[in-house]
């Protein structure tokens, strides 16, 4: 079961410390040309940086407490918010690229759950 639950634990992580290294890359290298675009890649770095925390915050708290699942937060949610959090960590990739994305969500369209997991688990599609 330990092992179970650090190969989750691995995978968890690694999302965000992809996104990270995906938009400090292209400003490494310059590719972010504009100011809007250098400060797009620091906002996502620094938006992954807090889930990053948030994460290791959740796996303290779940060790002290000695359960088996984190306690979540079903609230209502537009899929439309859940879908554009999960693009804007990797919205400084495109940045220097021709990559183009459209997403198409029906309007109105609601999810009851933990926004935040939601939107983890689409990112790591």
């Amino acid at each position: 079961m330990q092992n179970e639950f650090l190969s989750s634990v691995s995978h968890e992580l690694r999302t965000p410390l992809t996104s990270i290294a995906c938009s400090s890359t292209p400003y490494a290298k310059s590719a972010c040309r504009t100011r809007s675009e250098r400060q797009r890649c620091l906002t996502v770095i620094h938006q992954e940086l807090a889930r990053l925390d948030g994460m290791v915050g959740k796996l303290i708290e779940r060790r002290r407490s000695s359960r088996a699942t984190p306690p979540s937060s079903a609230a209502s949610s537009a899929v439309t918010d859940i879908v554009n959090d999960a693009l804007a960590a990797f919205e400084a990739v495109r940045f220097g690229s021709e990559v183009n994305l459209e997403v198409q969500i029906e309007p109105g369209l609601m999810v009851s759950g933990d926004r935040g997991a939601l939107a983890q688990v689409l990112g790591n599609c």
